[in-house]
């Protein structure tokens, strides 16, 4: 826009959101102002925007200068972002050099909270700083043209995070693409796989294939719970559930969380899966790892949490091979590090309108406003399905869901929850709300 209003100058990020400095005629740079706020990208929002007068520096042209570490910290933090149509179709395209290379993104989509490790959201905030770009994604990265421009996540095979599969004992079988196709081969003949989401580790088995999800069940200690399934379009989800419009939204939204649906009288999927229930949750692929595997299995997935029964989710490899070993029959992971575990979210359509279940991956951590400022208030939720809070003046940043606190390591990790919120946030409560 800066080049497109013949305006000199420089932007950077800041705590508390993003400064710019424009040198041109004032008419031009009116009509910037104006298209920022009607021109926004996908998932951007102004709060409030404020404009002063300065002296001139005669800038010679427009920068993106590094970003400044001052003022207090944004409340506004975006969440894992599903992969976008764009990248999905250069995902599934031969001709692109991210021909299935499964952690494609760019500036509209891919990890954000899960990877951050403080603010603001730069490359060297996140676990993305452990892969030194390419020249390829180093020249995308500064081309004001390509859709990766400043793009923190860019990476392709080259230089990039990739995939493993790992038998329990933690021993290499097969790397990149054929980690994938080998895992796809296990769940095609009844295995178990653990697999290395955007936030967490979940166990995937053959939806269709009643022993799978049984041993599933045992080995979890999970005898009646439903669990949720993903299926690769639409297309196959109206095969075995009713959508209506609001509930499809959901399902494709940015987020890409679990729909709870009614489930169709049909034996497209075993029984086992939702014993009793009228209801299945549902969901489409949320990264473009979930995109290959949907595609390779075309079949539906049962695909639950990576945990032990009451305790918190698995996030490092190292950590689910300890924890799920007797579970899972393999481990399809990478090398990309968590530094927030989040599960899938779950909503519901209720009176025509998406009410959040369970709110972590997509959801977490954007800000709910308030009416009233409240001064670093702690909010610590309930031992049942806990969620914590903390403000932030007039918005309340919850956490992504914890689970039940029955267990000592769920206790642990609600107190790691709650030092990570706090430190992320620079916040240190002053009011205590409890039950």
């Amino acid at each position: 826009m800066a080049k497109k209003h013949q305006q000199n100058g420089w932007v950077a990020n800041e705590n508390s959101g993003v400064r710019i400095w424009l040198e041109g005629r004032n008419s031009q740079q009116e009509q910037l102002l104006t298209d920022l706020q009607h021109q926004l990208p996908a998932f951007a929002h102004i709060e409030h925007l404020t404009s002063q007068t300065q002296a001139l520096e005669n800038f010679a042209d427009f920068q993106i200068k590094s970003s400044h570490h001052q003022g207090d910290y944004s409340a506004f933090v975006l969440p894992d972002i599903s992969p976008c149509p764009d990248c999905i179709a250069e995902l599934f395209n031969p001709n692109s050099r991210f021909y299935h290379y499964p952690f494609i993104s760019c500036r509209q989509c891919g990890p954000r909270y899960s990877i951050m490790q403080q603010q603001p959201y730069d490359r060297q905030h996140t676990t993305m700083a452990d892969f030194q770009p390419c020249s390829t994604c180093w020249h995308d990265y500064h081309a004001p043209e390509n859709r990766r421009f400043h793009a923190q996540t860019i990476a392709c095979e080259h230089c990039g995070p990739q995939l493993q599969l790992l038998n329990p004992q933690g021993e290499l079988l097969h790397s990149q693409h054929n980690a994938l196709l080998e895992a796809v081969k296990h769940l095609q003949q009844g295995g178990i796989i653990a697999l290395k989401g955007i936030g967490g580790f979940q166990l995937l088995a053959d939806a269709t294939q009643e022993e799978a999800v049984q041993r599933l069940r045992d080995r979890k200690n999970r005898p009646a719970k439903p669990f949720a399934l993903m299926l690769k379009d639409m297309k196959s989800i109206k095969a075995i559930c009713a959508v209506n419009a609001i509930e499809q939204q959901a399902l494709r939204s940015s987020a890409s969380p679990i729909v709870l649906l009614n489930h169709l009288a049909n034996r497209l999927i075993t029984q086992t899966v939702a014993p009793n229930n009228t209801q299945l949750g549902v969901m489409l692929p949320s990264s473009p790892l979930h995109h290959l595997l949907a595609y390779y299995f075309a079949k539906p997935l049962v695909v639950t949490s990576g945990n032990r029964s009451h305790e918190p989710l698995c996030t490092d490899t190292q950590q689910a091979l300890d924890q799920l070993a007797d579970i899972a029959d393999f481990f399809l992971s990478h090398n990309r590090k968590i530094t927030h575990g989040l599960d899938d979210s779950v909503v519901r359509n209720i009176n025509n309108q998406v009410v959040n279940l369970r709110r972590a991956r997509g959801y977490v951590p954007l800000p709910i406003s308030i009416d009233k400022k409240l001064n670093a208030a702690l909010a610590v939720g309930g031992h049942s399905k806990n969620t914590i809070a903390i403000s932030h003046g007039q918005q309340l940043i919850l956490s992504q869901h914890l689970g039940d606190l029955n267990s000592l390591a769920s206790q642990q990790y609600f107190q790691k929850t709650l030092t990570t919120l706090t430190d992320f946030y620079h916040t240190k409560p002053k009011i205590l709300l409890h039950d």
